[in-house]
C-alpha cells in the first residue's frame, strides 16, 4: 500500500513538472515570436504572389493582398481574408472613426497599447502604427495574433483606426511559412490608405 502512494506521489510530482516544463517553454516560444515581430520583421521574398486590391465595403481601408485569398464582409467596417492552402491563419480587418486625442495620434494608439510589449513609429501622412503580438484560443485551438493599428488624421478633431489582425495556430507562428506572410502583411499594411 505505501509503495501504491509513493508510487502515486512521484507521478503526480512529475505530472506537475512536465505541465510547468511545458508552459514555460511555450513562454519562451512566444517570446521568441514577439521579439522577431517587434524587432525584426524581415523583408519579403522577392516571389510575391499576385496581388489585388482589398476594400472594406464602406471604403474606410484599402489595401493589396495575395488575389487567392478568400474574402468575407460581415459588413461595412469589417472583413477576414484566408488563405485557401492555410485555412486556420486569418487577417481580420476593423475600422472605426474616433475622436483625436487632443495630445496626438502616438498618445492615441498608447493609450490603446496597454501592458503587452508593443512598437509604435510613425508613417507618412501623419500615420502612426502600432504593432503587438498576443496569445489567445480560437475555436479550442491556441493561437498568436499578430497586430497592427493604425491610426490617420480625418479632420483636426477626428481619427481613423484600422486594426489588422493575423491569426495563426501558435505551433506555427515560427515557421518560414508565417514569417513570409507577416513580413507580406507587414509591408501591405504600411501602405494601406485610410479614409
Amino acid at each position: 500500500m505505501i509503495r501504491l502512494l509513493l508510487l502515486l506521489l512521484v507521478l503526480a510530482t512529475g505530472s506537475v513538472y512536465l505541465v510547468r516544463f511545458v508552459e514555460r517553454l511555450r513562454r519562451e516560444r512566444l517570446a521568441q515570436v514577439r521579439a522577431a515581430f517587434l524587432v525584426d520583421v524581415r523583408a519579403p521574398r522577392d516571389r510575391d504572389p499576385e496581388h489585388k486590391g482589398a476594400v472594406l465595403r464602406g471604403g474606410a481601408v484599402r489595401m493589396r493582398l495575395p488575389r487567392h485569398w478568400a474574402e468575407e464582409y460581415p459588413d461595412e467596417d469589417h472583413a477576414s481574408f484566408r488563405d485557401p492552402g492555410s485555412p486556420q491563419r486569418v487577417l481580420r480587418v476593423a475600422s472605426v472613426g474616433v475622436a483625436a486625442a487632443p495630445a496626438g495620434l502616438r498618445a492615441l494608439l498608447q493609450a490603446r497599447a496597454g501592458e503587452e510589449a508593443t512598437t509604435i513609429e510613425d508613417l507618412p501622412e501623419g500615420r502612426v502604427l502600432l504593432r503587438s503580438l498576443d496569445a489567445s484560443r480560437e475555436d479550442g485551438r491556441d493561437v498568436v495574433m499578430f497586430c497592427w493599428l493604425i491610426a490617420s488624421p480625418l479632420r483636426p478633431s477626428e481619427a481613423r483606426l484600422a486594426t489588422f489582425t493575423l491569426s495563426v495556430p501558435e505551433k506555427t507562428a515560427l515557421d518560414p511559412l508565417t514569417r513570409d506572410v507577416v513580413a507580406m502583411l507587414d509591408l501591405e499594411i504600411r501602405s494601406a490608405r485610410l479614409a
